[in-house]
């Protein structure tokens, strides 16, 4: 019987390298057989376990980080941060840093501190801007080298391009979410349900949170292979 007290770990599951039954033997088979099950069911609760640990770990570290007191310093490093084309929501997975949630409450309630935040967004959207044009002029990788017919020949690489205009897509969904009076008409993005967005009925954080799903996305993207 397995004792739900004392803490599983990947050895007491593992097959023994040694482990060997009768096929010819029922009573063999039906011990092998029980052993398996056995090691399945520790490995299951294993995995309870830990994902109990990482939820536990998860909360302590939520809770340690929405108790780091406002600073100027640490303000400053925040909007700077942003200014220069981060993610709140990147740089708040930092253990240094708060919570997404407690920079939202300082937001309300340090009216100089979301003037700064404002002003870091805007500066940021401005980046953005330029890497519009420059991501799209950049067509340095846009071909590689592949063999036919026992030849070397030049062709455009699909991944590479798709790439580049999701990186572009995403920065105009920026664009248009902050700055819809110049982007809201230009922009192109149709991921999902994303080119739907309507910054007008979104707080700032859903609108960052979801304007972050799609850098995610950007990211997940496979990078080009080399030829």
């Amino acid at each position: 019987m397995i004792d739900p007290a004392r803490e599983i770990r990947p050895e007491d599951f593992a097959t023994p390298p040694n482990e060997t039954y009768s096929p010819d033997y029922p009573e063999s088979v039906a011990m092998h057989n029980e052993k398996v099950r056995q090691r399945e069911e520790l490995k299951r609760l294993y995995h309870i376990q830990e994902e109990a640990k990482a939820r536990a770990h998860f909360k302590r570290e939520q809770e340690r980080k929405d108790a780091i007191p406002f600073s100027e310093k640490l303000a400053m490093e925040l909007c700077h941060r942003v200014a220069g084309g981060e993610f709140l929501t990147n740089i708040c997975k930092e253990p240094d840093m708060p919570t997404i949630s407690k920079v939202a409450q300082w937001k309300k309630e340090r009216h100089e501190f979301k003037v700064l935040y404002d002003d870091a967004i805007r500066d940021r959207l401005d980046i953005f801007e330029d890497e519009v044009v420059t991501i799209a002029d950049d067509s340095e990788n846009d071909f590689k080298l592949v063999k036919k017919g026992g030849k070397q020949v030049k062709v455009l690489d699909a991944e590479v391009i798709s790439r580049a205009k999701l990186r572009v897509d995403v920065r105009k969904a920026h664009l248009k979410a902050y700055r819809p009076e110049r982007w809201g008409e230009q922009s192109t993005l149709n991921v999902n349900n994303y080119d739907a967005l309507d910054p007008a009925n979104m707080s700032q954080e859903e609108l960052e949170k979801v304007l972050q799903d799609l850098e995610e996305k950007n990211e997940s993207v496979k990078e080009p292979r080399a030829a």
